[in-house]
């Protein structure tokens, strides 16, 4: 599900990134070294994230039997498990995923009950450190 080369690419991209070179020459050292800390964090939480399995549900049961017990509503056609009440179908992972919110291009993977709290985290780091950059052109 990851996309490796986007991965290994993003993870060796970031810690050397010129800008970084440049603030420390313009003595805006604060911000050399916040975007210096958050590119290790930006890097591991998007590999988390990307890596992590979003909360995909498994079949325990036989699909039959529950079919004669529960309203089919409460099943999945394709994945043929028993749904959780904000579990959603992914089409493009063509899974059903716990507290599904997204399919995420960037990450090639959807987020769910047990990479959110990774995936945001890469969001905020990641506006963080774009912040950092734009007050540092200023």
């Amino acid at each position: 599900m990851i996309s490796r080369p986007r991965s290994i690419f993003f993870s060796i991209h970031v810690p050397i990134n010129p800008h970084f070179v440049a603030l420390l020459e313009q003595n805006n050292n604060y911000l050399a070294y916040l975007i210096a800390g958050l590119s290790p964090i930006i890097a591991i939480s998007f590999f988390v994230a990307s890596a992590r399995d979003p909360g995909y549900l498994r079949q325990q049961h036989n699909f039959l039997e529950l079919l004669t017990k529960i309203h089919p509503s409460e099943m999945c056609p394709d994945c043929r498990v028993l749904r959780t009440p904000r579990s959603r179908h992914c089409a493009i992972c063509n899974r059903c995923v716990e507290r599904f919110d997204h399919h995420c291009p960037w990450l090639n993977n959807c987020v769910g009950y047990r990479n959110h709290s990774a995936f945001l985290t890469f969001l905020l780091s990641l506006i963080t450190c774009l912040f950092a950059i734009l007050v540092s052109c200023i």
